[in-house]
């Protein structure tokens, strides 16, 4: 995300993430959940060490959202080491889920894959591929 200054006040703007991060930069993380009709569905992403998350995302001002960031849902919880939502139903076309966290040490950091499971089907279960970020 890129901060600039409109008459007096700091607005961001979306840009995709590409190379390596700054420790402080404000990052926005987008889920997107897609499979089958879901019922009480839990969405966890693992935040990777040297981050933490953006507890009052509210605060930001966005000169333009995109389309798929909006309101996050019935629940979510931000632990220190996760993020994790709690939809009653994801549809078929997916859902996208957002949130904000910022890098405040240095380093080359494994991000660990996020999970989506139905809460009361066990045996089902998808996740993303794990990634790794720098951090100058």
């Amino acid at each position: 995300m890129r901060p600039e200054r409109r008459d007096g006040r700091v607005v961001y703007t979306m840009e995709a993430l590409e190379g390596p991060v700054r420790t402080g930069e404000l990052i926005a993380v987008r889920l997107t959940a897609q499979g089958a009709d879901q019922r009480y569905v839990l969405v966890e992403d693992p935040i990777p060490a040297g981050a933490e998350l953006v507890v009052n995302d509210e605060v930001y001002e966005f000169g333009e959202r995109p389309p798929w960031w909006r309101w996050w849902g019935e629940r979510r919880e931000l632990r220190d080491n996760r993020v994790t939502y709690f939809p009653t139903y994801l549809p078929s076309g997916g859902e996208n889920y957002t949130y904000l966290m910022r890098f405040t040490n240095r380093g080359v950091f494994r991000v660990p894959p996020a999970r989506v499971e139905p809460m009361y089907r066990p045996g089902y279960v998808s996740a993303s591929d794990a990634k790794v970020i720098e951090v100058q």
